[in-house]
């Protein structure tokens, strides 16, 4: 089409386009449209699994953050039992 329209002028070029370049164009249009919609799908799909997951591990953070904090309790407790039995009243002296 291009040589044509620098050889034979521009009207033989444009007949040319008609006729044979722009169902390709149309074609390669269509098929960037149909590429956009597999890109846009595709994208919210990754953007809904990383929703999901980003809130699965809210979760369990805050399971952990429980769990740390019932253990941390209960050592201090033990601990704390622990110092109160050490006391041996035998040995305070009485006057």
């Amino acid at each position: 089409v291009l040589h044509r329209a620098a050889d034979a002028g521009s009207g033989v070029a444009v007949a040319l386009y008609h006729k044979n370049a722009l169902k390709g164009f149309r074609q390669s249009i269509n098929n960037l449209h149909i590429l956009a919609q597999i890109q846009s799908e595709t994208g919210r799909e990754i953007v809904q699994g990383s929703h999901q997951d980003a809130a699965g591990v809210s979760v369990i953070t805050s399971m952990l953050l429980a769990i740390a904090l019932i253990i941390g309790i209960l050592i201090q407790s033990l601990v704390h039992n622990a110092r109160f039995l050490e006391r041996d009243p035998t040995k305070f002296n009485l006057n």
